[in-house]
């Protein structure tokens, strides 16, 4: 079986840290671009694609060189098993994201909010059907056993960066475990550290409440 990429995939993320957990839950409204790869049968296939207000895209993980049986998933304290899960680290690094629609121009299409690296290359287009593909409720195993509260982020300490700031608290906000693509740990002495860029940021869990305490650049 070979798969060839029919385009790629450009959004503003060039690392797994800068993207969205979920676009749903996220604030950032961002569009991105599907450029697909020009050829005589292209413009045929996207046909009829317009009426959709949602698509699935199809991609490789192409970062990703080797797959995992267990992986640690967001809002979960115990690793998963991956098929449980929506790690990247998978057996055929098959990815799928469902977004909006917004235009298409020639072989361009232009979408809503997604988590997709840039440069991801894309294999597929599917369209949403609601009545097809929604079973708001379905059991989602062990999702359904974790909290899905926000916790408020206070900042007890200035941060110079308001960019960095915005990604902290979008962060922390959602889940402030130690995480490796989020780039949270914990230190000695119960203290929790966020990475972003040069920029760190340490903080403490008090309940639902993070207090940022302090805000340094190495």
């Amino acid at each position: 079986m070979t798969l060839e990429p029919i385009g790629v995939i450009n959004t503003p993320y060039s690392k797994a840290y800068h993207a969205p957990r979920q676009p749903a839950v996220d604030d950032r409204l961002d569009d991105c671009t599907v450029q697909l790869f020009p050829g005589p049968l292209v413009l045929q296939a996207l046909t009829d694609l317009a009426g959709f207000e949602r698509i699935w895209l199809l991609y490789v993980f192409d970062r990703v060189d080797h797959w995992k049986p267990m992986v640690l998933p967001p809002r979960s304290s115990a690793k998963r098993g991956v098929f449980s899960t929506r790690s990247p680290h998978r057996p055929n690094r098959i990815g799928m994201s469902v977004v909006s629609l917004r235009t298409i121009a020639g072989t361009t299409i232009t979408v809503g909010p997604t988590d997709i690296l840039d440069g991801t290359p894309l294999i597929d287009i599917k369209p949403y059907i609601p009545a097809i593909d929604a079973f708001p409720e379905s059991r989602a195993g062990w999702v359904d056993e974790t909290s899905h509260d926000l916790y408020d982020v206070v900042w007890a300490a200035p941060c110079p960066d308001p960019t960095v700031r915005r990604h902290v608290t979008r962060i922390l906000s959602s889940d402030p475990s130690p995480h490796p693509y989020r780039r949270t740990r914990l230190l000695e002495g119960g203290l929790g550290e966020i990475a972003v860029t040069t920029w760190r940021c340490h903080f403490t869990v008090n309940d639902h409440t993070v207090t940022i305490v302090r805000v340094f650049s190495l």
